[in-house]
């Protein structure tokens, strides 16, 4: 992966390039970012730079064998460790246990979330943790001779889901790796980190993409207009994972427009219509879960867009006017008595989508609860 694959934060990449080319890498690198910023892949392009055998200007070349491994995320001298949990026989998991489905998972969204993580593993409905025995793997591991590079390279992706233990165990290495041995950390909570890893780290701080730049991203790699691209960017505010996945399940948005309006339509409506509610979470129901998961930050958006529009300032709305003119009629009964509990409702159905829940029962249960706000809200106002 070249930093010229990834989205933004040219001055950080420049600078990343600079420290390898004038000879002062640190020992460790903590990138402190937000979740689908891109701090994940800017640590592989990191890597893959360093490891580079003829780097052009502030990246790497992409066709020397270095780069080739690198880009298939088999180089010999890169390391990688990421929260697991135990499924069917393993019960001491470690990352090598997963690193089929690890590549697969990078190769298919370098973006990714913790939660595309665990669903792509099966383990959604655990707690993925780095265990003690992976810090066993790592002390192990770092202790051979590098194979092919100068340079042996531990990337660690959500340190903070380490064990204390783990935590402890790394604590040396980290302070006093073997010679030619880099770490680079990649957390999206570094506060969650002991202090004394965090002294022990040089902090890398992922900027928050542009929206112009995700956009030109998205039309690109999913041939969409600008248009429908710049919506999507504008309501995934930077999580480019969120994004990829609003493109990549629901083309350009102007359908979760739809469904969000029809849906609003028979919530509004009196009791005696509730079995046109039915009959739409019956059909909703059939569109697959990551849809359903795209639908629901789409109405999470929706709620704040709303309350802005209505009673802050138009200037922090992200949605575009024509979005905004789509749901005049709906606004009004969004605001401060009821926008908490909205938002709070359609996070816990996102949250019990992504553990499987019957969309049917959830979806139902939703609209009934929806319902009875939103004719509240017309009341008070």
């Amino acid at each position: 992966m070249k930093f010229s694959d990834i989205i933004g934060n040219e001055p950080l990449k420049k600078r990343l390039a600079g420290l390898v080319k004038g000879g002062r890498i640190s020992h460790a690198f903590l990138f402190s970012c937000k979740e689908g910023y891109g701090g994940l892949p800017l640590a592989i392009a990191f890597a893959q730079f360093i490891q580079c055998d003829n780097p052009v200007g502030v990246d790497s070349c992409g066709t020397c064998p270095a780069c080739i491994k690198n880009n298939k995320l088999v180089h010999p001298d890169v390391h990688f460790t990421y929260p697991v949990a135990n499924i069917k026989d393993i019960k001491k998991p470690r990352s090598i246990d997963f690193i089929a489905q690890w590549r697969e998972a990078i190769l298919n969204n370098c973006y990714m979330g913790q939660e595309d993580w665990f669903q792509h593993i099966g383990i959604e409905n655990k707690q993925g943790i780095i265990t003690v025995e992976e810090a066993a793997e790592i002390i192990k591991g770092l202790g051979l001779k590098t194979y092919e590079s100068k340079y042996k390279i531990q990337i660690i992706w959500l340190p903070e889901k380490m064990h204390m233990a783990t935590s402890n165990k790394l604590l040396k290495i980290i302070e006093e790796p073997p010679d030619n041995t880099l770490f680079l950390l990649i957390s999206e909570d570094p506060e969650q980190l002991l202090a004394t890893i965090l002294s022990r780290t040089q902090m890398v701080k992922v900027a928050k993409p542009d929206d112009n730049e995700v956009m030109h991203y998205l039309a690109n790699l999913f041939s969409l207009d600008l248009k429908a691209a710049r919506r999507i960017a504008h309501i995934c505010d930077g999580n480019i994972s969120k994004a990829v996945s609003m493109a990549r399940n629901t083309g350009e948005g102007q359908g979760n427009e739809k469904l969000f309006i029809d849906w609003m339509r028979l919530l509004l409506k009196p009791v005696e219509n509730h079995i046109n509610i039915s009959g739409w979470v019956d059909e909703f129901a059939t569109h697959g879960r990551e849809n359903q998961k795209a639908f629901l930050a789409f109405a999470q958006e929706t709620v704040r867009e709303c309350l802005i529009s209505n009673h802050g300032d138009p200037g922090l709305v992200r949605f575009d006017n024509e979005v905004i003119t789509n749901f005049d009629r709906f606004a009004p009964f969004i605001h401060e008595n009821n926008a908490e509990e909205l938002m709070l409702l359609f996070n816990k159905a996102h949250y019990a989508i992504e553990r499987n829940a019957n969309p049917k029962i959830l979806f139902l249960d939703l609209s009934f609860k929806i319902s009875k706000l939103l004719k509240v809200s017309l009341q008070v106002t």
